[in-house]
């Protein structure tokens, strides 16, 4: 499968192809796509991109939030987490502002060089993820995997952010 293959091949990084944006594009990757059409994300390779299914909307910016369907794996195939059958993000999946580090540092690279509607595989290397910190499911200084769909992504008032996170609190209870 697909995921075999990179989850093989692959376990070092996670890419998208297009440009590095914030502190990191100095980083950015100047390295054509390998043969299986990943790309590196930045110039280390600590975060690779494979497209399942190109985008056709657009890129997201700093600051807007992103709403992603995703599920994470260990470079063994183990799933660690998903938004999939989690009655709380079937409306919006997960969703976050990007570029403000709220998430791992693997997600601000990879969401910010897809287009809405893209799939992908997203593939961070423990420097881009949790480092040497071990987390839930995940044992330190992993290399993560993650299978993620980019359904939205838009800039939100406070007020529209505080409405959401109200919904996703009352369906989880």
């Amino acid at each position: 499968t697909a995921l075999a293959q990179i989850t093989s091949s692959d376990a070092m990084g996670c890419s998208s192809g297009k440009a590095a944006q914030g502190p990191d594009a100095a980083k950015e990757s100047q390295k054509p796509p390998l043969e299986d059409g990943t790309e590196y994300l930045v110039s280390d390779a600590g975060v690779q991109k494979k497209v399942i299914q190109a985008g056709t909307g657009p890129t997201p910016e700093a600051g807007q939030t992103v709403f992603v369907q995703y599920t994470g794996r260990l470079t063994d195939g183990t799933v660690f987490d998903s938004t999939i059958g989690k009655k709380h993000r079937e409306e919006f999946g997960f969703f976050f502002e990007l570029g403000r580090g709220d998430v791992i540092k693997g997600w601000d690279t990879g969401f910010s060089k897809m287009q809405v509607g893209e799939k992908a595989y997203l593939t961070c290397r423990a420097d881009y993820a949790y480092r040497k910190k071990a987390t839930g499911k995940i044992p330190a200084g992993s290399t993560l995997i993650f299978e993620v769909e980019l359904l939205d992504a838009r800039t939100l008032s406070s007020a529209e952010r505080q409405e959401l996170d109200a919904k996703v609190a009352a369906l989880r209870n």
